[in-house]
């Protein structure tokens, strides 16, 4: 059986043409698919219908885990109780030694306890003392002065020769060259406290003010200077030191062999006097005394030794 694809008219078998459109016959079979409903949208101002809520299973209550051990505290027991038999055993043996021991043994091995405690405590307690020496910073230094917690020391011998200035920068040439702009302070406060100190050293080294005048023989010095590493004044190398034998320093090379003895640089500076160049105080390498006068001083460009000073914190 067949059907006419325009009209859907049914058509006999030998049918060539449909008698009711004259299409021309064709054997298709009619489209016998059921077509789906389109859904359709609720009204508006319609309430949906209230789902019923769907049941849930219960939820099983957790599983309590039983408390461990505490395993670190037995092992810590454990651990004290190994110790204290070591000590409890070492003890038994040690009196078992002791009781061996003569009595001179025994006087010996007391006085050797002692002898050890007494050094261990003088080594904490240890301070330096006015005239004696220290390490420090890879030099040996004098200690020049104790005070509080703190103490004053200048190096042991002249450790290197420098130029109190290697510049003159003075507006009036008749005025001397002072501490404060000579090229030594910022040398000593600088490349050498940064070089030769370490940092937990240079903590240690105190921030101090310095007097840079020379009344005496009328030289104007600069004002106060704050200085960390400096050089004596002539007020503080007569003071600290009794004659001009204490003053006298050799200049100790890196190999540490010494040389005859050489003149060291001071901070205070001196009147022009009739050189007519600037000069600045020193001590001398022959006496060791302090040449501070109108005629004396060397000049500020030449080279002579350096002693550092500074104040410690202990």
């Amino acid at each position: 059986m067949s059907f006419c694809t325009k009209c859907g008219n049914q058509l006999a078998a030998d049918s060539s043409f449909c008698p009711k459109c004259g299409t021309q016959a064709t054997t298709t079979a009619p489209d016998t698919t059921i077509p789906q409903s389109t859904p359709q949208k609720a009204p508006q101002g319609a309430t949906k219908a209230p789902q019923a809520p769907i049941p849930q299973e219960p939820t099983p209550p957790p599983t309590q885990t039983a408390p461990k051990p505490p395993r670190k505290k037995k092992k810590t027991l454990l651990v004290c109780a190994i110790v204290f038999g070591v000590f409890v055993l070492l003890m038994i043996v040690f009196n078992a030694i002791g009781d061996n021991m003569t009595p001179e043994e025994k006087a010996a091995r007391d006085a050797s306890r002692n002898a050890a405690a007494t050094t261990v405590n003088t080594a904490n307690t240890q301070r330096p003392e006015v005239g004696g020496t220290m390490e420090f910073g890879g030099y040996t230094w004098l200690v020049l002065d104790v005070q509080g917690d703190k103490a004053l020391l200048i190096t042991e011998h002249i450790i290197e020769l420098r130029a109190f200035t290697t510049s003159d920068t003075r507006i009036d040439k008749n005025k001397p060259v002072l501490w404060e702009d000579c090229t030594l302070r910022a040398y000593l406060n600088e490349e050498f406290y940064y070089e030769k100190f370490t940092p937990q050293e240079q903590v240690r080294i105190l921030e101090t003010r310095n007097a840079n005048e020379n009344p005496a023989y009328g030289a104007d010095g600069c004002d106060d200077t704050i200085d960390k590493v400096f050089l004596l004044s002539v007020e503080e190398a007569n003071k600290y030191f009794a004659d001009g034998d204490g003053r006298k320093a050799r200049y100790t090379q890196k190999d540490n062999s010494d040389r005859s003895f050489d003149s060291w640089y001071l901070r205070t500076p001196l009147t022009i006097g009739t050189t007519n160049a600037p000069r600045v105080a020193y001590v001398s390498e022959y006496s060791g005394d302090v040449s501070d006068g109108v005629s004396g001083g060397t000049g500020v460009m030449g080279y002579n030794g350096v002693r550092p000073a500074l104040w410690l914190s202990l």
